[in-house]
């Protein structure tokens, strides 16, 4: 982006008033981009964990219907978890569009030019905000099918399934 160029004309108040909501608009921009990064690192810090202790449970104590019953609890907590970030990632794409905006209108700036589109590809990678809340949607819609799989598995619709650990 170019740095602001002042005119020789320009009163100097208006100058520094513009500076000033520049900055602002940039410490925004940061603090948006900042707070995504951060949630998308604890969100998958999250899923990792619970994974893993899924494993855990699965390892030590076998796959029971109480142990599944629990599990599907689990998975339902962290696919509701994965929807409200989809949701968060979109909510900061529409405050970094709008302070992206408006500083390009301070600056005099053009709009970057859109992602070339093929047919294959359309609306595939327009946004890397819009990407990473499809991957997460994906997320939430797998571990609501291991949820139900779980679950009945818990109810016993399914027969009994034996784990062994092979070592």
């Amino acid at each position: 982006m170019n740095q602001y160029k002042p005119t020789t004309d320009e009163n100097p108040a208006k100058k520094e008033n513009l500076e000033t909501r520049i900055d602002y608009l940039k410490m925004r921009l940061d603090h948006t981009l900042t707070h995504l990064q951060i949630a998308s690192k604890m969100i998958y810090l999250i899923d990792g964990a619970v994974l893993a202790f899924a494993y855990f449970l699965v390892n030590a104590f076998g796959l029971s219907r109480g142990i599944a019953a629990f599990l599907a609890a689990v998975s339902f907590i962290l696919a509701g978890i994965n929807f409200l970030h989809s949701r968060f990632i979109l909510t900061q794409q529409h405050w970094y569009r709008q302070i992206d905006q408006r500083m390009r209108e301070l600056l005099d700036e053009r709009d970057l030019q859109p992602f070339p589109e093929s047919k294959v590809t359309k609306n595939l990678f327009t946004s890397s905000h819009r990407n990473l809340k499809h991957v997460h949607l994906w997320i939430t819609f797998w571990l609501s099918g291991v949820t139900i799989l779980l679950l009945l598995y818990a109810l016993g619709v399914f027969c009994e399934i034996q784990i062994r650990n092979i070592k």
